[in-house]
């Protein structure tokens, strides 16, 4: 009876009587990218009758060899299973499994797992555990969990299961504790209520459910458990159903989504009052912020005071800055901008343009630093333990430096008065911790090097047309997205201008094969790594580009869900985030070939708030836009 009953099992669960074996996790070698120090991991744990090389397949290599996910090691979690020997229980499981997690795998600051049937249920078993004990911060690298044919609601096969092997008896799969066990999940996991005191018992951790569509050993119902809105279902039985073929399959795709979308879907944008919090101030402000910037506690937000254009005054700036992480800001006073004051026609007259034309130009004046566009910090390190925070930031009157954490200003591009207009800068970036500045605007690209005899040069002249954005490449390839040459001539359309290292001259990337809307413009562009980049702009215009081995670029519009004027993209965590017009923030876990809508922003009257910048410090996301401040969840008041 023994024998038939336990035929049935492994009929059951896919599992071939002869053979099986069942390696202890020191015999699984993890797979990891030596060439990088990969901040994630994915621990996979096998189920009943498994191991943690056999039971996954082709599933950890493929994720090994995925560029996509190059920024996750690999960790196959083995315990003994088996049908010979004695088995530990489920419970002393978990309880190693905690221990490599704490010990072995400490360097992570992501951890994702991954459990088949039995694998599931002891990753349950690890993280009740361990918050019963009062350890909630140690399972907070824990950003997600997906179960593949894990009983979240029991089984009817204890007794098979019992005749064949009763080492597992602290898991009775119909049993008082078993039931015990999902009431603590749903209490203390999928829904907790935290309040005072209680953060250290409960913690809400993303999970997925996977049911397979022809499981008959795990059903439907047990393997969805009471969670039908986060559950998948994919093709195959108990055991086809984590067995990718290859990175076509659809179980495969479900697996890398959760690990890329864990990120952007727990991220959570909110506004960040900055009026409420600022001292020294004697009114709320609504004017545009442009950037934001953050070392630690100590943070910088800028922007446009008064606005200006097409000649008169070019308007005011404005730079606040917090060193008590945002609960109080100050406004840096005007009078420590060395600005100056004086006129000027924009352009400059060095375009070999009839003398009459250049005329015509319009007359700016200004007598303070303009509108402040980008910031840039550093903590430059003078040794003793000692330093100090440096900055740039660029204006409408020149780009300014700062050796004293933003509390003085001088100007260190000529005035905007000089010959080669040095004026209305809208974007700066830095190599190296400010060895060399790429500055960008309506006169074109502005680069500076470091030394005693560093100047500044225009190498890049337009002044008809502006540029908005640049961006340091692999390699130090030099990147900048703005007007084409082509607006001086009436024709409205956006370009990509590429600086190749060691080269000393700027051209035009080609962008052939792709027919481009009439009268856009490009605001922002982003180089993910050697072979991705991504330009944003006009429209929802997203354009993404493909480098070969050959070195040459193939370049094509992706849809991006909306037409907004798309003003800033940046990359955090494996997710690219874009911002623009009307409210509008879209994120992409695929590397810009798909985007997902996150949040549509709007005031108080129903309108969207155009949105200017988005970046990314240490894991917290911060937006800046036309009178409000974001950021996510994760920001500590």
């Amino acid at each position: 009876m023994k024998i038939f009953l336990l035929s049935l099992v492994l009929a059951l669960s896919g599992c071939d009587l002869f053979g099986i074996k069942s390696p202890s996790s020191e015999e699984c070698t993890p797979l990891t990218h030596a060439d990088r120090q990969n901040t994630k991991v994915i621990v996979f744990v096998h189920g009943f009758m498994g191991d943690c090389r056999e039971t996954w397949g082709k599933f950890p290599q493929l994720i090994f060899e995925d560029r996509e996910l190059a920024g996750f090691d690999i960790y196959l979690y083995g315990y003994p299973s088996g049908l010979i020997g004695k088995k530990p229980p489920v419970r002393r499981v978990g309880q190693q499994l905690k221990t490599d997690l704490d010990n072995l795998l400490s360097r992570y600051e992501e951890i994702y797992l991954v459990g088949h049937s039995l694998g599931g249920l002891v990753i349950q078993t690890m993280v009740i555990g361990a918050l019963e004990n009062g350890h909630a911060q140690d399972l907070k690298r824990i950003k997600h969990i997906v179960f593949f044919g894990t009983p979240l609601k029991g089984l009817e096969l204890n007794k098979l299961i019992q005749l064949v092997k009763s080492e597992y008896a602290d898991i009775d799969f119909r049993s008082e504790q078993m039931d015990k066990l999902q009431i603590a999940w749903i209490n203390q996991v999928y829904t907790p209520t935290i309040r005072g005191g209680g953060e250290n018992y409960k913690l809400k951790i993303p999970f997925t459910p996977i049911i397979g569509l022809k499981d008959t050993l795990v059903p439907e119902e047990s393997a969805r458990g009471l969670y039908p809105d986060l559950s998948e279902t994919v093709r195959g039985d108990h055991i086809e159903m984590k067995n990718p073929t290859d990175r076509a399959s659809p179980v495969y795709a479900v697996l890398k989504k959760r690990l890329l979308q864990a990120p952007a879907l727990k991220l959570q944008w909110r506004p960040f009052d900055i009026t409420r919090k600022t001292g020294g101030l004697s009114s709320p402000l609504y004017a545009p912020w442009t950037d934001i910037f953050w070392i630690d506690s100590d943070g910088w937000l800028s922007g446009i005071l008064i606005g200006g254009g097409a000649g008169g005054d070019v308007g005011s700036g404005i730079l606040l800055h917090t060193k008590d992480g945002g609960k109080t800001w100050l406004e840096v006073p005007k009078e420590n901008f060395n600005s100056g004051q004086g006129e000027f026609r924009w352009a400059p007259c060095a375009l070999e343009e009839p003398k009459d034309l250049c005329q015509r130009h319009f007359l700016y004046r200004w007598n303070e630093v303009g509108p402040i566009t980008s910031t840039l910090f550093y903590p430059r390190h003078l040794g003793g333990g000692k330093f100090r925070i440096e900055g740039w930031l660029a204006s409408y009157t020149g780009v300014y430096a700062t050796e004293d954490g933003g509390e003085h200003w001088e100007r260190k591009t000529p005035p905007p008065n000089d010959p080669g207009g040095y004026a209305h800068f809208a974007r700066i970036v830095d190599i190296e911790g400010f060895h060399q500045l790429y500055a960008v605007g309506w006169q074109g690209v502005a680069h500076w090097p470091l030394g005693p005899e560093g100047e500044w040069e225009v190498q890049l002249p337009s002044y008809c047309f502006g540029i908005f954005s640049v961006f340091v490449g692999p390699e130090r390839e030099i990147w900048a997205v703005g007007h084409g040459p082509n607006v001086c001539n009436g024709i409205s359309q956006g370009a990509i201008y590429y600086h190749a290292p060691l080269s000393y001259k700027w051209g035009i990337m080609p962008l052939s094969g792709i027919e481009l809307p009439h009268n856009h413009t490009f605001y922002d562009v982003i180089v993910i790594d050697y072979n991705t980049a991504l330009v944003v702009g006009d429209s929802g215009l997203i354009v993404r580009g493909i480098r070969s081995k050959e070195g040459q670029w193939t370049w094509s519009i992706v849809e991006s869900q909306t037409n907004e004027s798309l003003r800033s993209v940046t990359y955090s965590d494996n997710t690219l985030w874009v911002v623009g017009t009307g409210g509008v923030i879209l994120y992409s876990v695929d590397q810009g070939q798909h985007w997902t809508k996150s949040a549509i922003i709007r005031d108080k009257d129903d309108r969207g708030i155009n949105l200017n910048r988005i970046r990314f410090f240490g894991g917290t996301g911060w937006i800046v836009g036309n009178g409000i401040v974001l950021t996510t969840e994760s920001q500590v008041q």
